[in-house]
């Protein structure tokens, strides 16, 4: 993943122009950022380069940009330099770079607006790496595509994928996560798997074995969400305690350490977490009490703590507790809350 310098952004609605309506999600790329409002729609800001703007030029734009406005969207996911998106007719749609067929349309051709992925009219979920995607249909089946070279399609091979693959058909899914390229999924029965790059533990299998199909991690039947950053990961149980494991050079695992973690630890004792967001080498958390929460890298500030020295543990970031969403991001140094 490309190492781009941001700092945080706490987004206001007010901030954006959109004073009369609020979102219902915001997903921050590597140097763009995509919004999803209350009334469906889709803007988008930042650079464009590739396309990943989605608004049929390549131009940069300074300030939110309406894309396809003649379309009701209801999911977006932001990879590196791409996006994925579901209309609200439960069809899949995708733009930006392709070079290792990230969009999933069959092809390695950059797209500068959307152009629609298969023909189903039933997508769900989505789940946007650097270069790959996870995605569940309604049916809780799991779909992937893009970049396979380090096994995060989990299709037993390591050839990228260019359209959608079934993956394990006869499971059941309920979370999906992607990293730079490993992968991390909850079955039905509330099991945790991980696949694709295992360098430095972000598996989380006490190996740094790759694995190229879908691997169960330890037996615990209590895991309900996850997210992985660029070489970590990170998951919460359903008496909400954080987890943690994989690469930690930049203390991003909140463990008080900067030692990698080889299987899932957990991270302090408080068992108020709502939600839990990794960055490429830092996490952002709420707790039950609508209050914000970061650690790790923080070399640009981009943990909103008034410094720039890492955060080896959990640490409260100001004091307002209104916050409600923390955007997913792609780019090394950048990540985006709001309330």
């Amino acid at each position: 993943m490309k190492k781009t310098i941001f700092t945080i952004a706490l987004i206001s609605i007010a901030a954006l122009g959109f004073a009369q309506l609020h979102y219902t999600k915001v997903s921050a790329g590597s140097e763009f950022s995509m919004a999803l409002r209350s009334d469906s729609t889709l803007w988008a800001w930042g650079f464009n380069g590739n396309g990943q703007l989605g608004i049929n030029s390549t131009s940069t734009q300074t300030q939110p940009t309406a894309v396809d406005t003649n379309s009701k969207w209801i999911d977006i996911e932001t990879g590196a330099w791409h996006c994925i998106a579901i209309k609200d007719d439960g069809t899949l749609w995708a733009w930006g770079l392709n070079t290792l067929g990230q969009l999933g349309d069959g092809t390695t051709t950059q797209r500068i607006q959307p152009v629609q992925v298969g023909s189903d009219h039933d997508w769900a979920v989505l789940s946007a790496g650097q270069a790959h995607n996870l995605a569940l249909k309604n049916d809780s089946s799991l779909w992937a595509w893009g970049y396979n070279a380090a096994g995060g399609i989990g299709d037993s091979t390591t050839i990228n994928k260019l359209t959608p693959t079934a993956i394990l058909p006869n499971k059941k899914w309920i979370a999906i996560a992607t990293g730079g390229a490993h992968s991390l999924a909850i079955d039905q029965a509330h099991h945790l798997y991980a696949w694709g790059n295992n360098t430095v533990y972000q598996l989380g299998d006490s190996t740094t074995t790759q694995r190229i199909v879908p691997t169960m991690i330890g037996t615990d039947t209590n895991w309900i969400e996850v997210s992985a950053g660029f070489q970590f990961s990170t998951a919460m149980k359903s008496n909400h305690s954080i987890w943690s494991w994989g690469f930690n050079g930049n203390a991003q695992l909140g463990d008080g350490t900067t030692s990698n973690v080889k299987q899932p630890k957990q991270i302090g004792s408080d068992l108020d977490w709502k939600s839990i967001n990794a960055g490429a080498s830092f996490c952002f958390a709420l707790k039950n009490d609508s209050t914000l929460w970061g650690w790790g890298y923080n070399g640009q500030g981009q943990l909103g703590t008034s410094d720039t020295q890492q955060k080896k543990s959990p640490i409260q970031i100001g004091d307002d507790n209104d916050f409600i969403m923390i955007a997913p991001a792609e780019g090394f140094y950048y990540n985006g809350v709001y309330g």
